[in-house]
């Protein structure tokens, strides 16, 4: 994809999270004043009763830098007494000027509950805007959050756990750091799949529009050569498939058994995802290394209704698999004569 339709594609996906209420991240203008000496000093000589005491009057007068550092302070108890609840008063107020590093601990102090009521779904919105701002360790812990089942959070210590392991250590920086290409690319789900892999997989369409915005790479693929899309469509995720195909993933991608999204969603029995990649043109008529097709495997699985969708779709009949059966040999043998009726 070139420069120009890659931008294009990063507006569009923008504009997709806007409308399908995932946070928004706006562009603030911080009121950040001239760094002070007398902070610096008393950091310096380790002071941190007086640079609490500097930090809290140029926080409230909406100091971003020093809001930050406030918070970090009263999370850590140096020089203040430790105060999860400031903390987290602090932090939210920098968070909500845009500031990444602020909204991904935000994030971590609803998932482990610091400050204010453990809170999965706040958890997951402040590390959607970060992640948004191609904050790596976000994105990181949005695939673990992805890997945890929704009724498995309850019942266990796996969320505690997660937020334990990215339990962060402020610093008093206000620019972000903006990971490499390769670094989010790279970013892999607790089970090591790539976690746009991963999210599409298990269907959370938000965290795929995230992914994607931060500037994942489409057609990453995990162990087994399955792409997100692949994934998606053998999951019966359709908004998941649908946003992918509009981002450009290949739909006619193959795992390293040849089996393309539309193979494996036959396989899966996922009409609805085999609806949307004959739809995007994919190719009907690609052989997996065990030499079927994806007729071939409805047919096998005698599965009426996606067979009809492949043949009004076009599907070759006459191609041959490795036992030089055609479509027809299929139907017969396996007695599919409803079938039979609509192939030549």
């Amino acid at each position: 994809m070139g420069l120009h339709n890659r931008f294009r594609l990063v507006l569009a996906l923008a504009a997709g999270v806007a409308g399908t209420n995932l946070p928004t991240v706006h562009a603030a203008e911080p009121k950040v004043a001239v760094p002070d000496s007398g902070v610096a000093a008393a950091v310096r000589s380790g002071q941190f009763t007086n640079a609490a005491q500097l930090l809290e009057k140029r926080a409230k007068s909406g100091d971003q830098d020093a809001q930050y550092q406030l918070a970090a302070l009263y999370r850590s108890g140096r020089g203040v007494g430790r105060d999860d609840a400031l903390a987290n008063k602090w932090m939210r107020a920098v968070a909500d000027q845009g500031h990444a590093k602020a909204q991904y601990n935000l994030g971590q102090m609803y998932l482990s509950g610091r400050g204010v009521a453990p809170d999965r779904a706040n958890a997951r919105a402040w590390l959607q805007k970060a992640a948004a701002q191609n904050h790596a360790e976000a994105i990181r812990l949005l695939a673990d959050l992805a890997a945890v089942k929704p009724g498995q959070a309850a019942a266990s210590d796996n969320v505690k756990g997660i937020a334990a392991k990215a339990e962060p250590k402020p610093q008093p920086s206000v620019a972000p750091r903006t990971p490499s290409a390769a670094a989010r690319e790279k970013a892999l789900a607790p089970g090591g799949r790539p976690a746009i892999v991963e999210t599409s997989w298990r269907g959370h369409t938000k965290d795929v529009q995230v992914l994607l915005v931060a500037g994942t790479e489409i057609e990453i693929r995990d162990k087994d050569g399955n792409s997100a899309l692949a994934m998606a469509a053998a999951g019966g995720h359709v908004a998941v498939v649908d946003l992918l195909i509009k981002a450009g993933a290949n739909v006619d991608a193959s795992n390293k058994a040849g089996a393309t999204p539309l193979i494996l969603a036959v396989t899966k029995d996922k009409g609805d995802s085999v609806v949307r990649l004959i739809a995007a043109h994919a190719n009907l008529n690609i052989r997996s290394s065990a030499g079927t097709t994806a007729l071939d495997t409805a047919l096998s699985q005698c599965n009426a209704k996606i067979s009809q969708a492949l043949i009004n779709a076009g599907a070759d009949q006459s191609l041959r698999n490795k036992k030089r059966e055609q479509a027809r040999d299929i139907a017969s043998a396996l007695g599919h004569t409803d079938v039979m009726q609509l192939l030549k």
